[in-house]
């Protein structure tokens, strides 16, 4: 058992640190033992900004599947809007573009919060043809 603080409203959380709970899996991936704590903590908490937070994490996590769906053959599309989309779900990041060079033309990958609180990810693909004497 430990204590873990809501980043929020600093309220304290009873965690139990064991098998299945967030604090452990976050810090068997590298997150330092009491951050991990502190962030199930933050994830746990009934405080607005906690409901916030733990919203924002659900919306990012789909918007990550769909990222990975849409940019399956662009690793470096992925990788970045796939870690940005967090900061766009929790409003921290207004919006993101990447272009990108491809073999047969050119894909600008974007990625932004909308307006009614969404995030909107899209995939542009342009060819252009021409000629330079």
């Amino acid at each position: 058992m430990a204590q873990g603080t809501c980043r929020y409203c600093k309220q304290i959380h009873i965690i139990g640190y064991e098998e299945g709970d967030l604090a452990l899996e976050l810090t068997s991936q590298g997150m330092k033992p009491e951050d991990a704590i502190n962030e199930q903590a933050t994830r746990q908490c009934t405080c607005n900004e906690g409901l916030h937070y733990r919203k924002g994490i659900k919306q990012a996590e789909e918007a990550e599947e769909e990222c990975k769906k849409l940019f399956a053959d662009l690793p470096e599309a992925k990788n970045v809007i796939g870690t940005a989309v967090l900061s766009l779900a929790v409003g921290r990041l207004k919006a993101l573009t990447l272009n990108i060079e491809t073999s047969d033309g050119s894909v600008r990958a974007t990625a932004r919060r909308t307006t009614k609180g969404g995030i909107e990810i899209r995939r542009n693909h342009t060819t252009e043809e021409g000629v330079s004497v």
